[in-house]
């Protein structure tokens, strides 16, 4: 999505300002297919992440003591 963003953006705003003036009806049109685009890449974000999780990767540079006695490392 944010290729897509920074390709076409120009254009995109260009036909919306148009439209804005000559169709109202149709940069409504323009409007909400795009926040359904938006909404839909996002929700399949979200689900691949709690479906797998995320992955990183760091250095533990110490250990941290809670009350009860056990470590927790800190990044």
């Amino acid at each position: 999505m944010a290729n897509f963003d920074k390709k076409y953006g120009i254009i995109i705003v260009v036909i919306f300002v148009v439209c804005m003036i000559f169709k109202p009806v149709l940069c409504f049109l323009i409007l909400g297919i795009f926040a359904l685009a938006y909404a839909t890449f996002y929700i399949v974000f979200l689900y691949k992440i709690n479906k797998n999780g995320i992955e990183t990767t760091g250095t533990i540079v110490s250990y941290e003591a809670d009350s009860e006695g056990y470590k927790s490392p800190v990044c």
